[in-house]
């Protein structure tokens, strides 16, 4: 390297030709922006120095253009306080930043007139001292004119000298240009007081993102030599995703590695990519097999680095023999799996990938959309090391499940929470949901057989996100087949290698199986993305480049974490792995289960009744055949006192004639009892307004009380129905849960639009903390452990107060809470001060890419402000189980009607927005309570006058206020 040269801080990849400029260059241009940074990135790539000319009058210009000239190569001409006075005038003061200011311009201006005459491609560089930053801020601003007026700044770099200060010192302003520098595309050269000194101060600048040169000379950045980056790796099976990642864990150690990515997995046919290469990486399906590793080892690969944890798809022991180390990413996505394990389950109970896909042909009916309360349903967690350990927190501490687990080593700390360890036989009788966590061993293969499903009970759920040969492929489909099996969530599948991470869109399945399941409604499949999160891609693409880099340099790779957990694949992993880990004990049921096998907590049996003749009459309005089977059941239940009409028309004032003769009329959410049709009901002699649900803002109270009809209401149906849906909505959401059922359905199996991100430690803004928001909160603080805060006009002690009497929410302002949540989720009444409470101005002071959850109140959401922040990009994506003006469409099948709601339409289409039409109430067990408590009030009303409480405490007539 020459004295005096400046290298830059590139991207990596492989080694270029001779000539580093770019191509198509016109020869003579001046660069700067992008077009001087690639030629940096180039050099460096290259390991070569960009000759550097300090120019001071324009004799030094034209001679280093000439040199330019004679070696054909690019040049950086650099202008700094001590030499551009000439050019500015002799008799202004050397010491003068405003002569700086001015010579340097004069210089650059001066090269964009006579480079084109020498015909060499040049950079052009300042330097400015910590005494005259004013220099600095006065060349920016000629820059910031330049890009107004042309699109592209006058200087290709600008850099700072800095004197003996503090390195914190140093450190603050360096960070103040960066960020001056950046909406400029401008690179920035730091230069410290010593080598060590700036070691130190890039270390702390150095991101993503920033742009800086360091001195030339034998100094490179972090003061490496051209041998220890000269280290080539070919990335196979690579995404665009993995490209990213990789390349910025590469930027964040030096550009070390020489990177090449390849769309081909590793197989025999595709080994010679790899020539010249030091270390390949590969991922889960990638063929590393005998044949592979020797001639992989012939073209003289030294390191084979797994992008995953697993690696049972290497030839271990012949890397070895053939002086290959093989390194792997330990811990990976434990979090995200989890996560996404639940993701399944709550996704599969409210259906939301029907939803999604009905929503869009304008289908919002309700009909096959049931689902069922998570809290106190019995889960079985199977293996319990890691990721099962936290899905059993997050469901146990969250959602208030009955959590029941298996694993061969149990988990004291979850022993400690409560979690009872039992054999795997009552796991399979008892459970209402299954979530399989095991680990790949001998004793996991087909651990969900035919004989393991026999004893289980009918309807229920099962969810793989572990391996997929643990579950017998051919035994669930059978037991799908005949109804044993409820639903399915499948992460992972046994036969997956040929098909997950690819597009067959287009293709036939060969995997009969396979082809079946992806078309059944209740099966919902994810190929292999629980994983796929930004956490997870940036401690796989981290750990992957140090483990390389580690091999490079001592032939080892370094440990992972203050835990020291060994990255390097040892003949002895495999030994413990296989044989000294705890074998799965599967139990000895036999088939059928016993007593408990065909019954089901989720699916239960209508018992019979009929109302008695000449009993209350009832008309029911907006009636689903779903209403009339739990009402026919509730009914039956308190002696068959009623006798319902049920009318499938919503109760408007064209329809309100048809309560004539009847007691009561029965209403849900958007019947309409306005003061026309409150009238009409007096006049036809109605005497009572049963409300099945707990909102009354479709009701003239006061006309009501007036006429002497009575309105009642079920205040309590299910707040934990609601707020299990509001976080359903939210992680469907995140983890791009319908828009995989749909791609899956046609054969696309590829990840790519699928990354997410973990919700563990992610800011959640819950905007009302009544009945419904507190259970919300305490899912995602207690579950999740997200960092939630709260808004509301009244602060909830139980949200409020510090554990374990609370959760430890902290209350805080709807502006903060709209300018610091990357998740916000409505739970607010509707009233004149909250409707469009989420409004444009809201939406304005978002952060971006930020999830929106509505399962309260329609008018809460400005809809055209939400589609404009859909549109900007400032909505990541919405979950609505609610919309403002949804009357005249939800609980409605209008697949055949044209939707005239332009707003609403064009919402439908985003593919990352998704309606679940007001079926977050929609459970077995709200259906139960609604049901239960609207007849007791309609039987009240008439026996005595007024409605009972609601189990004894909460009222349940509605009078004005």
């Amino acid at each position: 390297r020459q004295s005096g040269c400046i290298a830059a801080k590139g991207q990596g990849g492989p080694r270029p030709p001779e000539s580093f400029e770019p191509a198509g260059m016109a020869a003579g241009r001046v660069l700067t922006g992008d077009a001087a940074w690639e030629v940096m990135q180039r050099a460096i790539a290259a390991h070569e120095a960009i000759p550097t000319y300090t120019c001071a009058n324009p004799a030094d210009l034209m001679s280093a253009l000439e040199a330019g000239r004679a070696t054909g190569r690019a040049i950086c001409v650099r202008f700094d306080l001590d030499t551009v006075r000439f050019m500015a005038g002799s008799a202004l003061d050397n010491t003068s930043g405003h002569a700086s200011q001015l010579g340097a311009a004069v210089g650059a201006h001066m090269l964009q007139l006579l480079a084109p005459a020498y015909g060499v491609p040049v950079l052009c560089h300042t330097v400015a001292k910590r005494s005259t930053l004013a220099y600095l801020d006065g060349l920016l601003e000629i820059d910031r004119e330049a890009v107004k007026a042309s699109g592209a700044p006058v200087f290709s770099s600008h850099g700072l000298d800095l004197a003996a200060d503090p390195l914190e010192q140093n450190a603050a302003v360096c960070a103040e240009y960066l960020a001056k520098l950046a909406p400029l595309g401008i690179p920035f050269e730091v230069r410290a007081p010593s080598e060590n000194g700036e070691t130190e101060l890039l270390a702390r600048l150095s991101k993503p993102g920033h742009r800086i040169i360091t001195r030339g000379s034998t100094f490179d950045v972090y003061g490496l030599s051209a041998t220890e980056r000269n280290i080539k790796v070919l990335v196979y099976s690579a995404t665009s995703v993995d490209q990213q990642y990789l390349e910025e864990a590469n930027l964040a150690v030096g550009n070390r590695l020489q990177l090449t990515f390849s769309k081909d997995s590793l197989r025999l046919e595709t080994v010679p990519l790899a020539a010249g290469c030091f270390a390949v990486s590969i991922f889960y399906h990638d063929d590393a097999s005998t044949e592979v590793i020797i001639s992989l080892a012939r073209l003289g690969v030294r390191a084979i680095a797994l992008r995953c944890p697993g690696f049972n798809h290497v030839d271990i022991a012949k890397a070895h023999e053939c002086g290959m180390t093989v390194c792997r990413v330990p811990s990976l996505g434990h979090t995200s799996s989890a996560e996404h394990a639940v993701s399944l389950m709550t996704s599969l109970n409210r259906r939301l990938p029907q939803a999604f896909a009905k929503s869009k042909t304008n289908n919002f009916h309700l009909n096959g959309q049931l689902g069922f309360d998570m809290i106190g349903k019995r889960v079985g967690i199977v293996g319990t090391q890691r990721r099962g350990s936290i899905a059993a927190r997050i469901l146990k501490c969250g959602f208030k499940c009955d959590i029941v687990a298996y694993d061969p080593k149990p988990d004291k700390a979850l022993e400690d929470m409560g979690v009872k360890y039992v054999p795997l036989e009552e796991i399979w009788k008892t459970c209402d949901i299954i979530s399989l966590h095991c680990r790949g061993h001998p004793s996991t293969k087909h651990l969900v057989d035919a004989a393991a499903i026999d004893q289980m009970k009918r309807g229920v759920m099962i969810i793989n996100t572990s391996r997929g040969d643990v579950i017998d492929s051919v035994a669930l489909f059978a037991g799908l087949k005949s109804k044993k099996i409820g639903s399915v969530g499948l992460d992972v599948y046994e036969f997956e290698k040929e098909y997950f991470f690819r597009n067959f869109s287009g293709q036939f399945l060969k995997d009969d199986i396979l082809a079946r399941l992806v078309r059944l409604h209740n099966v919902l499949i994810t190929p292999h993305q629980g994983w796929f999160t930004k956490e997870t891609l940036t401690e796989m693409a981290t750990t992957t480049v140090l483990n390389v880099v580690g091999i490079a340099q001592t032939g080892k790779p370094p440990p992972l974490g203050t835990q020291g957990v060994p990255t390097e694949v040892t003949a002895a992993m495999l030994v413990d792995d296989a044989e000294a880990a705890p074998p799965y004990q599967r139990g000895g049921g036999s088939a059928g289960g016993g007593p408990d096998a065909s019954s089901s907590a989720i699916s239960r049996k209508v018992e019979p009744g009929s109302p008695a003749s000449g009993g209350v009459k009832v008309a029911m309005f907006s009636s689903q055949p779903y209403d009339q089977e739990w009402f026919h059941r509730a009914n039956a239940q308190a002696g068959c006192k009623i006798e319902f009409l049920h009318i499938s028309d919503r109760l408007d004032a064209d329809t309100a004639v048809l309560a004539a003769g009847a007691f009561a009329v029965c209403i849900f959410v958007n019947d309409d009892c306005s003061t026309a049709v409150v009238e009409t009901l007096h006049s036809l002699g109605v005497k009572m307004i049963a409300l099945r649900c707990a909102g009354f803002n479709n009701v003239d109270l006061k006309r009501a009380q007036e006429l002497g009809i009575t309105v009642a209401r079920v205040p309590a149906y299910s707040p934990d129905a609601v707020a299990e849906h509001a976080v359903s909505l939210l992680l469907t959401c995140v983890r791009h849960i319908p828009q995989t059922w749909l791609r899956c359905r046609a054969g696309d199996f590829s990840l790519e639009g699928k990354l997410s991100f973990e919700l563990q430690g992610k800011r959640v803004g819950v905007v009302g903390t009544g009945l419904i928001g507190s259970i919300a909160a305490r899912i995602l603080r207690l579950g999740f452990q997200c960092e939630v805060v709260a808004y509301d006009i009244r602060e909830n002690p139980a949200v409020a107060a510090p554990p374990p009497e609370g959760l430890g929410v902290k209350y805080v302002s709807l502006d903060e809470i709209w300018s610091t949540c990357d998740a916000i989720s409505l739970h607010s009444p509707l009233l004149p001060t909250t409707h469009h409470m989420l409004n444009q101005a809201a939406i304005d002071k978002m952060k971006r890419g930020v999830v929106i959850v509505n399962t309260a109140r329609g008018g809460l959401i400005d809809s055209k402000a939400l589609l404009n922040g859909l549109k900007l990009g400032i909505v990541g994506s919405a979950g609505l189980d609610v919309y403002e003006d949804e009357s005249t469409s939800f609980f409605a099948d209008l697949s055949y009607e044209v939707n005239d709601d332009d707003v609403m339409s064009r919402l439908i289409s985003f593919p990352n927005v998704i309606f679940s039409p007001h079926q977050a109430f929609f459970t077995n067990e709200a259906m139960a309570e609604i049901s239960k408590t609207t007849v007791s009030n309609i039987n009240g009303v008439a026996e005595t006058g007024e409605p009972p409480k609601q189990k004894g405490t909460l009222d349940t007539r509605v009078l004005p206020a």
